[in-house]
């Protein structure tokens, strides 16, 4: 498990034992310092630019932004080393920086595609499935979104929320922690997983549903989810 301050810094490993090389983050506490005194903010495009060249605070921000929800992502799907497979999640993406393209939106998306692919190594290796309970899927029609999902998820901690869709079956608790750890879209889901839109859209309503009879809410459903966007945020159509 990665010590508070620290991060695993890009090009930093050992090549014969393979060790993850820490390095502490005193630069990006100096940064956060001037920061409050100019009142300044670095953007992104500093932080990747600053990372590919080497700049320990620049792995410290990377990581420290985007690892807890790794690592729920991982535990959740019952990982064997949540924390060391988070490790080597961002090792493979500091080493392959200089080869990524895009915003913060397409980088946690390939942080989850780094951990997603490390996790089904792993479960290839062990030859084995985690255990579940699953709920089993909702009467599916395709006419209406579950409502007061996001409400239900917000009158929960964040711990019981993932709880509940650990109980989901393997495709439904995918998705839904992509969507609601990973915050990512339904398209860079459908990516991920493999699947098009319409099916990731109906394993999320699936799942949802099944987390609304869990916690016994008993609401008319809606015409369109609170989750069921695109990338711009407008509500897409229900499917048909």
């Amino acid at each position: 498990m990665t010590p508070h301050g620290v991060v695993p810094a890009a090009g930093a490993t050992g090549a014969a034992s393979g060790q993850v090389v820490y390095v502490a983050g005193a630069e990006l506490a100096a940064l956060s310092a001037r920061q409050s005194r100019t009142g300044t903010e670095v953007v992104f495009d500093e932080v990747l630019r600053s990372a590919r060249a080497g700049h320990a605070w620049a792995f410290e921000r990377i990581f420290t932004d985007h690892s807890r929800p790794i690592a729920a992502y991982l535990r959740t799907q019952a990982a064997l080393d949540p924390d060391g497979t988070t490790n080597d999640v961002f090792l493979r993406a500091f080493r392959g920086l200089d080869r990524f393209e895009g915003g913060e939106a397409q980088l946690r998306a390939w942080l989850f595609t780094i951990a997603r692919n490390l996790f089904i190594d792993e479960r290839r290796r062990a030859k084995r499935r985690p255990v579940t309970e699953p709920m089993g899927d909702a009467p599916f029609t395709g006419e209406h979104e579950p409502a007061s999902e996001q409400l239900a998820m917000s009158r929960m901690g964040s711990l019981d929320a993932v709880a509940l869709i650990e109980q989901l079956v393997p495709d439904q608790r995918e998705v839904l922690l992509l969507r609601i750890v990973g915050d990512l879209t339904i398209e860079q889901i459908a990516e991920i997983v493999g699947k098009r839109p319409g099916a990731v859209k109906a394993l999320q309503r699936r799942g949802l549903a099944a987390i609304r009879r869990r916690l016994g809410l008993d609401v008319p459903l809606a015409s369109a989810g609170a989750l069921d966007t695109t990338d711009d945020g407008a509500a897409t159509p229900p499917l048909t």
